[in-house]
């Protein structure tokens, strides 16, 4: 679908390139996400000042807002920097096939993504990536750190294997 935001733009959290407030509903242009005409918005969620958002075409995951604890995982080099257009999150940068995106959340600080890694053309590993901030365990880490780019939860993914729980897709559209 459509992406329309509204309320309070500080640290760029709304995804309209700037920290202007809005006070009705107004829609994001799809060339602020980089993205082309026919290419819809299939999940969107939000954490306190950050959104990630995944598209329907594309299968691309973005981010955009505050990013004081790595929370976009863009990098060591983002930390501290709020990103006011969204911006294209990889889940493998040193990998050319991406993981297929099944879901997405975000926490206040901290993002989760389900992807399957496919090892062949019908073998697949469905893997819980997660980054932002560990404090309290909430990324399912003993130790209490920050992750600024996106790294696989062996727990989880653990969990996700020997339970083999479903998580639909959402059918992309046309």
């Amino acid at each position: 679908g459509e992406l329309f935001a509204w309320g309070s733009g500080r640290y760029g959290a709304l995804g309209f390139g700037d920290e202007q407030n809005y006070n009705k509903p107004t829609q994001v242009p799809m060339n602020n996400l980089g993205l082309n005409k026919k290419c819809r918005v299939r999940r969107i969620s939000c954490g306190r000042w950050h959104c990630i958002l995944l598209s329907s075409v594309e299968g691309n995951l973005y981010g955009w807002g505050r990013n004081h604890k790595g929370q976009l995982g863009l990098g060591v080099e983002a930390v501290g920097q709020n990103i006011y257009s969204p911006t294209l999150i990889e889940l493998e940068p040193c990998d050319r096939r991406q993981p297929s995106i099944r879901d997405i959340a975000a926490g206040a600080i901290h993002c989760v993504v389900i992807a399957d890694r496919y090892r062949g053309k019908k073998e697949k590993d469905t893997l819980a990536y997660a980054w932002g901030d560990t404090n309290d365990s909430r990324l399912a880490d003993a130790n209490p750190k920050k992750f600024h780019t996106p790294q696989v939860v062996p727990a989880l993914s653990l969990l996700l294997k020997q339970r083999r729980l479903l998580l639909a897709k959402a059918p992309c559209d046309p």
